[in-house]
């Protein structure tokens, strides 16, 4: 896996710590995770890295292995007790403790390549999107032919485990994975976005205009930044921090490379 770009960009130009995405890639080049903290939560950037950093050390060495019910929530549990370990010596004012104790919440996109495999766990509104050799798109979690899913509440992985229910409950599981055969990736581009990005992206895709979605994605970044903002002020894209990534896959496993400077390399 080689990632091409990954750019964020926070809601609040001039509040680069107001940003509540995260993404983060394994040197090794063979696992890499997206996570949009929810702008109600008390710490959803700090949330965030934490499912990142549980879900790729959890999910390193699975390798073809569809993840389970049970590795799904044991990653979400170290992400949990990272979590709190960061706040268990801070003295907090009952304002923050009451925020605090409502919990934290964030969505979940995951990619793990293997040596045949491409496999993707989604949790929310973050998705991963990709053309398929028959130039079929498709994405994930979110289908690409419902956009309209965007504007629904996402259910999304919480820092109190009371959540639980609404993720793990066996009769209507509501997080996801996917399996693509490696073959079908080999030379192509795999999008990794929040949600702001990826409900205009999958919009402008289910209108039959995929070419000027992608073009989007892969401007350079000063071109992307100007774009955003464009989109943001006509009201084309909602104002939230947004964040891509683009990852690549050959044959051999190589190391995970990043460039930030275009997704065309």
């Amino acid at each position: 896996m080689r990632v091409l770009r990954a750019i964020s960009l926070p809601k609040e130009a001039d509040y680069a710590s107001s940003n509540e995405d995260f993404f983060l890639a394994d040197p090794g080049g063979c696992i890499a995770s997206m996570s949009d903290g929810a702008s109600e939560s008390f710490d959803s950037r700090s949330w965030a890295r934490c499912l990142c950093q549980a879900f790729n050390e959890r999910f390193l060495d699975v390798g073809d292995a569809i993840p389970s019910d049970d590795d799904i929530h044991e990653m979400v549990n170290t992400a949990r007790d990272r979590f709190l370990e960061l706040f268990s010596s801070r003295d907090l004012s009952w304002s923050q403790q009451v925020a605090f104790d409502r919990g934290n919440f964030a969505s979940l996109i995951g990619v793990i390549e293997s040596s045949h495999q491409i496999t993707m766990v989604g949790i929310g509104d973050s998705i991963a999107v990709w053309q398929e050799p028959s130039g079929r798109l498709q994405s994930h979690p979110i289908p690409i032919d419902q956009p309209d899913s965007f504007k629904r509440h996402p259910v999304l992985l919480s820092s109190d485990a009371r959540g639980d229910e609404d993720v793990f409950h066996r009769q209507r599981r509501r997080w996801s994975v996917i399996q693509v055969n490696k073959a079908d990736l080999l030379g192509a581009r795999l999008y990794l976005m929040t949600d702001a990005l990826g409900h205009q992206v999958v919009s402008t895709a289910h209108a039959g205009q995929w070419d000027l979605a992608e073009k989007n994605l892969c401007q350079s970044e000063t071109d992307f930044r100007y774009w955003v903002t464009q989109q943001r002020l006509s009201h084309q894209m909602r104002v939230d921090d947004t964040t891509p990534a683009v990852p690549s896959f050959k044959e051999s496993r190589g190391g995970c490379r990043t460039d930030s400077r275009t997704c065309g390399l």
